[in-house]
This record gives structure tokens, C-alpha cells and sequence, in this order.
């Protein structure tokens, strides 16, 4: 079975370089309340591939113009991990402060962040379950940081590889190609 994971389209949002931390968090609705950016999408045909998106408008977007009315199958599984402000402060901060700090209170559990590292992994875990439970392959369309979670589920003990690398980022319409190891 092949798997291609393939993140959204560009965002038609600006985030604030500095802000406080109401601003980030609405920065954080406004952002997925956007519209994509359209015209980089290449349409290609699906090609009897599963199609699953995340349900977040942005996913769902990008699928349709990307492979146009075929059915896809829309779970709440695939969404992005969310972000909220890592402290209350009037103080305007900048926004990479807010992400990393966000993001390491993603990590060790804040109560701050709308879900815990072990929350999301766990949701990994039920999506790469539901993407295995298809029995073909599938191209989902997902989020950037949410792509990087399903990729630790698929390398570790499931015995899958893939074709480029996600440390940092994956950028926007990037596809990131998963295959079963040759020994398993």
C-alpha cells in the first residue's frame, strides 16, 4: 500500500510579526478561517486513490482543486494541531516567540494548548488506523505540523519508509510519498 501525504495549499493570511497574546489567538482563528491560495494548484487525477482530507476548510479546498469532484473521505482525525497563546500578556511579543513557545507547551503538556503531545499522537495513531483500514492506496490532505506527527507513527514499528524529509517544515502543496520497507 502507498500513502501520499500532501499539505494544504498556501494560506492567504499575514500574520502579525509582533502581537499580544488575544491577537495571537485570533491570528489563529483568522488563519484558519482563510482562503487558500488557488493559483499554484496544479489539478492531477487521482488515479484510483482513496482520497481523505482533513476537515479543516483549507484541506478540503485544496483536494477539490486539486483533483476535482471525486469523492473524498473528510476526518477531523487528520486536522492541524492547534495553537493557542503560551501566556496571557498585553506585552506584544513576536509571533515566532508564541509558535515555538506554543509548540514546547504542546510538547510537555500545558494546559494552555487546546491538545497535549500524548492527544495528538493518539490521534496519529487512529488516522494511520483508518488510512490502513481503506486497503488501497490513498493520498490525504493534511496539515504541516499534523504530516510530521503521522510520519513518527508510520517509522516507528509499522515498517514504512518516506521519500523526503519533514524535520523542519513541509511546505505548502508538498508531497511526501510513503511506501512499505522492502522487509516487512
Amino acid at each position: 500500500m502507498k500513502v501520499i501525504l500532501i499539505r494544504h495549499a498556501e494560506v492567504d493570511f499575514q500574520w502579525p510579526g509582533r502581537c499580544t497574546s488575544k491577537e495571537y489567538d485570533r491570528a489563529c482563528k483568522d488563519y484558519d478561517a482563510a482562503e487558500i491560495r488557488t493559483n499554484t494548484i496544479k489539478p492531477v487525477k487521482a488515479d484510483g486513490y482513496c482520497i481523505i482530507t482533513s476537515s479543516q476548510d483549507r484541506a478540503k479546498e485544496t483536494a477539490r482543486h486539486l483533483f476535482g469532484n471525486v469523492p473524498a473521505l473528510e476526518s477531523d482525525l487528520f486536522d492541524e494541531v492547534p495553537l493557542a497563546s503560551f501566556c496571557e500578556t498585553q506585552k506584544k511579543l513576536p509571533k515566532w516567540l508564541f509558535d515555538v513557545m506554543g509548540r514546547l507547551g504542546w510538547m510537555f503538556g500545558s494546559e494552555r494548548q487546546p491538545e497535549s503531545r500524548k492527544q495528538t499522537m493518539e490521534r496519529a495513531k487512529k488516522a494511520v488506523a483508518l488510512i490502513d483500514k481503506q486497503g488501497s492506496d490513498c493520498v490525504v490532505i493534511s496539515h504541516g505540523f499534523f504530516i510530521r506527527c503521522l510520519l513518527k507513527v508510520y517509522t516507528r514499528g509499522k515498517g514504512y519508509t518516506f521519500s523526503k524529509s519533514a524535520f523542519f517544515a513541509v511546505p505548502p502543496l508538498s508531497r511526501i510519498r510513503i511506501t512499505m520497507a522492502k522487509d516487512h
